[in-house]
């Protein structure tokens, strides 16, 4: 299984998210957290009208609904309310990501790395919905 995760090519953002995930680095329900924003990317990468306010846009956004710290607040303007969702999910998984592979980065040897990786990725799933709508 290794074998054939190193072995293939990861040059889009979908099989980075695969490749994460099977090496245990991203947990479940944050690999189905990146597809969904794999989703959204890819609607403003391959148009140059597209804008929040688009209804393929915000399906996909509330998606992310249930990925929400602070859960969804709702704003007189449709599309500032899908755009703060999007920002606020996005920005708080990426700022999580980041200081887990950070603090990992500090331990010794690469076995040890990907442990640690994979231990706070089987955390992130546990989180139930009370804890998320404390942070």
């Amino acid at each position: 299984k290794l074998k054939e995760v190193l072995l293939s090519p990861i040059r889009s953002f979908g099989r980075r998210i695969d490749v994460a995930h099977k090496l245990g680095i991203l947990g479940d329900k944050e690999e189905v957290l990146f597809k969904i924003v794999k989703n959204i990317r890819n609607k403003f990468a391959h148009k140059t009208s597209v804008s929040f306010k688009d209804e393929n846009v915000a399906k996909f956004v509330n998606q992310l609904e249930p990925f929400s710290a602070v859960g969804h607040i709702p704003m007189t303007d449709k599309a500032i309310d899908v755009q703060s969702m999007y920002v606020g999910v996005v920005s708080y998984y990426v700022a999580a990501l980041f200081i887990r592979t950070r603090n990992a980065m500090n331990v010794g040897d690469l076995g040890t790395r990907l442990n640690m990786l994979r231990f706070f990725a089987t955390k992130s799933d546990m989180k139930d919905e009370s804890e998320k709508n404390t942070i």
